[in-house]
């Protein structure tokens, strides 16, 4: 399991997976004993900054937020996804006349 984990998340970023950001959507993997926490860490990639914790007490999800796919209009997830990828470059849209200049 801690294979597909690694090999299906971003695991060098430690803010959150692909659109979804904040705490909530940063990768973890939750370990129950000293042979699990053993396995985590000797197959994490170099790179990675996903943390590896002890498990704790675990919050179901409310049912309004289940299957929040089946429940969007994709085209209102890739907007929201491509918004705050926009946002995120804004900055970097602002300084290209300097750069360019330079």
């Amino acid at each position: 399991m801690v294979k597909h984990v690694y090999a299906t998340i971003d695991y060098e970023d430690d803010k959150g997976q692909f659109c979804d950001r904040g705490r909530s959507y940063s990768p973890a993997i939750y370990f129950k004993t000293e042979e699990e926490r053993l396995v985590a860490e000797r197959l994490a990639p170099e790179t990675s900054v996903v943390t590896i914790e002890p498990e704790s007490t675990f919050y179901p999800v409310r049912q309004e937020h289940q299957n929040y796919y089946k429940k969007q209009s994709i085209s209102i997830i890739i907007i929201v996804c491509v918004a705050e990828e926009i946002a995120a470059l804004k900055p970097l849209i602002a300084n290209e006349k300097a750069i360019r200049e330079w």
